[in-house]
């Protein structure tokens, strides 16, 4: 059975346009190994009906998820790939649901997060450009008059919404943290500067055909947003995070994409396994080697 990809579209990160490449192209992608299915989309490009059919409770759910079985089974040395926004909120059971109805093959679930504070920005911007106080249900204003509210206040209500980390976290319990590729949607860390370029080069990660594009960069700067992602989980658990860049050169040549997949994952894992109420410290450092050079460290320690 094929590898199935799945994109969990989540809010400001250009799903509709990915969504809208993927299917005006989808004959091509298909020659070059990645698959599409029309099986359960619909005319602007998402899989809708796939999601809607994890409330079947009967058998393996509807006809959709079973054509795309076939598919896989069909098309073995292919990888398939679908994409739904409502996926995002998915509650544990649907997750069951959708892990028993993509059957037995391997499955990698691939999500595109921004940083809070843009996030929440864009989100209130586009709320005062509706002139609304809703944005996203019940993510902006109230809702006995639709009256618009300041910002701090706005981003009090957002910050009480489940993180980044809980919405993953669902996923993980069911699919496994290894079956989780997560990016920052950030142009500067996307492959190609652009999340299209950026997913297709992931379906390639399974297939063993990494390819590094390596910049001068600084490390610093890759690492703060890494924490910058978390910190919000951290706080959750009343834990201390602490960063400390001591290194006095942080330029290196690396592909930042991957560091900083590396540098989430790494915090992510630290957060998950310190205890509540515990310590987080996050430092860097410059290690001299023989013959003479300098590298930047970094290094993560819990308590």
């Amino acid at each position: 059975m094929s590898m199935l990809y799945i994109h969990i579209g989540t809010p400001k990160t250009g799903t509709t346009s990915l969504q809208a490449f993927l299917t005006e192209h989808a004959a091509a992608l298909e020659a070059r190994g990645v698959i599409y299915p029309a099986v359960g989309r619909t005319h602007r490009g998402k899989h809708h009906s796939l999601k809607a059919e994890l409330r079947s409770t009967v058998g393996l759910g509807g006809p959709a998820w079973q054509e795309l079985r076939e598919l896989r089974n069909s098309k073995p040395d292919h990888r398939v790939l679908i994409s739904e926004e409502s996926f995002y909120y998915l509650e544990p059971t649907a997750l069951t649901k959708l892990r028993e109805l993509a059957g037995e093959g391997p499955v990698t679930i691939l999500v595109y997060f921004r940083d809070y504070a843009a996030h929440a920005a864009s989100l209130y911007a586009q709320g005062t450009k509706l002139a609304r106080g809703l944005v996203d249900g019940d993510v902006l204003g109230t809702k006995a008059g639709n009256e618009l509210v300041d910002f701090d206040t706005f981003f009090e209500r957002y910050m009480a919404k489940p993180s980044h980390f809980d919405i993953i976290s669902r996923w993980a319990s069911v699919f496994g943290w290894e079956s989780i590729r997560v990016r920052p949607y950030k142009r500067d860390l996307l492959v190609g500067g652009d999340i299209i370029a950026d997913l297709l080069d992931l379906t390639k990660i399974s297939q063993q055909k990494l390819e590094l594009s390596l910049t001068l960069l600084d490390v610093h700067s890759i690492l703060r947003l890494a924490v910058r992602m978390v910190r919000h989980s951290a706080q959750e658990k009343r834990q201390n995070m602490h960063l400390h860049m001591n290194a006095e050169h942080s330029m290196v040549r690396a592909d930042p994409a991957r560091l900083q997949q590396i540098f989430w994952n790494l915090i992510k894992n630290a957060i998950k396994f310190t205890p509540e109420a515990g310590t987080i410290t996050i430092s860097t450092t410059n290690i001299t080697a023989s013959p003479p050079s300098t590298s930047t460290s970094p290094s993560i320690s819990s308590s």
